[in-house]
Formats: structure tokens, sequence, C-alpha cells
């Protein structure tokens, strides 16, 4: 996870506005150029990224789009009233909040907290998906114990199952510990020309 804030603006009374109201959430860094600004995400990770557009070498929308593949919490842009509708439709699939201008506090806030939010939804998503690939890490390795045993001893699937849970529950062990065992064992076995039975 990065921490605090990049804000990014052509305008540096922008940025201390901007600076005091994410003073809370760990402190900004800024940016004054989307050149500037791709440079510091390319150095280090932040959280979220504030960008205030329009930028003195870009419109800001694709600035946006990079700093959400690279930040770790969710990006805002305040964009003109006129061309904030139209960066909405493509930048809401992709986590990108726009706010359209002139911006006061209170939506300012609002939009801070929905970064929380989001943040807080995709440290959960992130944590399951570890969960998910370490149960089906497990799987895979208890799979190929199981056909191990199968080629080995001619046991079938059912059997294999049984053999593995026994072990694991008489040796208080975990099914993949079993398994890994088994593994190491009989594919090393296997590798060596087939030693014993």
């Amino acid at each position: 996870m990065g921490n605090g804030f990049l804000i990014v603006s052509a305008s540096r009374g922008n940025i201390r506005a901007l600076r005091s109201i994410a003073s809370a959430a760990g402190g900004a860094a800024e940016a004054l150029s989307g050149a500037q600004a791709r440079r510091l995400l390319a150095e280090r990770e932040f959280t979220d990224v504030v960008i205030d557009t329009p930028l003195p070498d870009e419109p800001g929308a694709e600035l946006a789009l990079y700093a959400e593949r690279r930040c770790s919490g969710g990006v805002i842009i305040f964009a003109k009233r006129e061309i904030a509708y139209e960066l909405e439709k493509a930048a809401a699939a992709r986590g990108v909040i726009v706010v359209p201008k002139p911006v006061d506090r209170d939506a300012l806030r609002v939009s801070l907290r929905a970064l929380e939010i989001m943040r807080g939804k995709l440290a959960l998503a992130e944590e399951e998906n570890r969960r998910l690939r370490e149960r089906l890490e497990n799987e895979r390795i208890v799979c190929r114990a199981k056909c191990f045993l199968i080629r080995r001893f001619g046991f079938d699937e059912s059997e294999a199952h049984r053999y593995i849970e026994k072990t694991a529950m008489d040796s208080r062990c975990s099914r993949r510990e079993i398994a890994e065992d088994i593994v190491a064992r009989l594919g090393g076995a296997e590798a060596a020309g087939g030693g014993e039975r």
C-alpha cells in the first residue's frame, strides 16, 4: 500500500487548499504538471491522487487513468463542468471520481470519503483474492498428491482422498502439509526411477 496523496495542479493556491484537506490523510506530495506527476507516480506508490485540471502540459484525463493503475487507493479529477460529464463516462468504470468545478469544501470532503470507502473495498477484495489463491494452491497440491497415490499404489480417487484426510488428522497436520510430503517422497522416488513401494 502507498501512503499519502499526490496533488496535481497548475495552481499553487489550489495545491495549498487541497493539501490542507489531505493533511489529515497522511500528508501530500505535489506536482505542477502531468509530466512531473508521472515521474512521481513512477518513483513511488501513492494511496490517492487528486488532479485539478487543466494542466499546463495536458488536459489531465489520461493522467487520471494512468494514476488509477499506479496508486493503491483511488483518483479524483476536478474538471470544468462542461467536460466533467464526458470524463465521467470514460473514467467511472475505472474507479476514477470526476468532480465538476468549481468545487466547494463539502464536495471535496465527500469525494475524499468516497476514496476511503473505495480503498476499504479494495483491501477486502485483495484479501479475499489472497485467500482464494491459497485455497486453489492447497487443492492443486492435494490433487497432485492424490495422483501420485493413484499411480503408485492403485488407489482410486476416494481412497486417495481418505488416506490424505486420515493421515492429516492422525498427525495433526494440514492436508496441504501431508500432500506436500507425499509429493516430495513419491515425486522424488519417481524421478529417481521408481524407488521403494
